[in-house]
């Protein structure tokens, strides 16, 4: 389950999140075991941080209920919060979840 592929070094849960996959996302997540927080090699950004980079929502939100830490830096200094605020905008209410949790 967190295998990586050898082209971006990404996990299953990367791919289901990068591709909006909402089900699969919440399987993964939910097994025993699954890294939720793997930082791929290409960018240094883990799950959570590619669900908000491309805008997928519920895959964002299912990483952060399960777990995904809301601190990890991606290799371009950003935050989940910074994409969060970038995509979704301050008063967001996934924004305002993921500024709640960092508290």
């Amino acid at each position: 389950m967190n295998a990586t592929e050898p082209t971006f070094g990404a996990t299953p849960l990367h791919k289901a999140v990068y591709n909006g996959h909402v089900e699969l996302t919440r399987m993964i997540a939910a097994w025993p075991g699954a890294n939720l927080d793997f930082q791929g090699a290409t960018n240094g950004y883990t799950p959570l941080h590619d669900a908000l980079w491309h805008g997928y929502e519920e895959c964002a939100r299912t990483v952060v209920e399960a777990g995904a830490s809301l601190r990890l830096v991606g290799h371009d200094g950003k935050t989940p919060l910074d994409l969060a605020v970038e995509v979704f905008g301050v008063d967001h209410p996934l924004t305002g979840q993921i500024l709640a949790g960092r508290r």
